[in-house]
């Protein structure tokens, strides 16, 4: 059974990665050809500044993610909620201040880096909506404990793999 779901863990996890370096290897070329080089070039800032904050969610979940499974794994219900409910708070909290800085940084863009005038609205539009997308996933990230904990990883892949379609 253990063997069945590790086979089923792995086969989901590279179908996942082929899904998106396809996706990636189609969607630069077509971002450039429509969106001209200059503009793009504020895509992949964006994401790298997003990746950033991303080591803060990361270090929040994989440590509550850990206590949560090992609570899960020893049948201690009420201590693996209360894991999952603490970690759900720190990261609606983390999210509402996080949230603000991507307001902030996205209002004065134009002070940070330089932004020419006439791709200054766009750029604060592709900032809001990545962060937006990392605030979405920094909350969600708490929910993929429990797959986890259960060595169903592949179920975290599958809605992984939808995203991409």
């Amino acid at each position: 059974m253990v063997k069945s779901k590790s086979v089923l863990n792995l086969i989901s996890n590279m179908l996942n990665l082929v899904l998106s370096m396809a996706l990636s290897m189609w969607l630069v070329p077509f971002m450039i050809n429509t969106l001209g080089t200059e503009a793009y070039g504020f895509i992949p800032l964006t994401q790298q500044f997003v990746s950033y904050m991303t080591v803060i969610s990361v270090a929040l979940t994989s440590m509550s993610g850990r206590f949560f499974t090992i609570a899960r794994r020893n049948d201690n219900m009420l201590e693996a909620e209360t894991y999952f409910n603490t970690s759900l708070t720190a990261a609606s909290i983390g999210s509402i201040l996080i949230g603000i800085l991507i307001l902030f940084f996205s209002l004065f863009i134009n002070k940070i880096i330089n932004v020419p005038l006439y791709l200054l609205r766009d750029v604060r539009l592709a900032f809001l909506i990545y962060g937006m997308v990392f605030l979405i996933g920094m909350l969600t990230s708490i929910f993929s404990d429990a797959p986890f904990a259960n060595n169903k990883i592949y179920l975290t892949s599958i809605v992984n793999i939808i995203n991409i379609l």
